[in-house]
């Protein structure tokens, strides 16, 4: 497993172990995280949470590429607590492009 940390919102390799735990442990690895409603009638019916995160390890995205960053769409409550859809990019930038693109797609969820 390669493990990583950010330098800005650049990814970098960190082979000890022991600095990598050290910068995880206290890291801001959030890139975006936006919160969902659904209200009808006054009352919340829906909700949900959408996070893009840096994973600080490399992992395999869909089609083989490294995903250094993964976005989720989490609902909360009732039995729909669970993840909807996973997003994986491995820059920064993709990551921001991703997050915005799930929020327009979890929007549209909530019509």
């Amino acid at each position: 497993m390669k493990t990583y940390i950010l330098d800005g919102k650049k990814p970098v390799f960190e082979p000890d172990i022991i600095k990598w735990a050290q910068w995880y442990e206290s890291a801001d690895r959030v890139v975006r995280k936006s919160d969902f409603e659904l209200v009808r009638d006054g009352t919340v019916v829906a909700s949900a949470s959408l996070e893009t995160v840096f994973l600080a390890i490399e992992s395999i995205g869909y089609g083989g590429g490294k995903a250094m960053f993964e976005t989720a769409l989490v609902w909360h409550g009732s039995s729909r607590h669970a993840r909807e859809f996973r997003c994986v990019g491995d820059s920064w930038d993709e990551a921001e492009e991703n997050h915005k693109n799930s929020c327009a797609a979890a929007f549209l969820g909530f019509r």
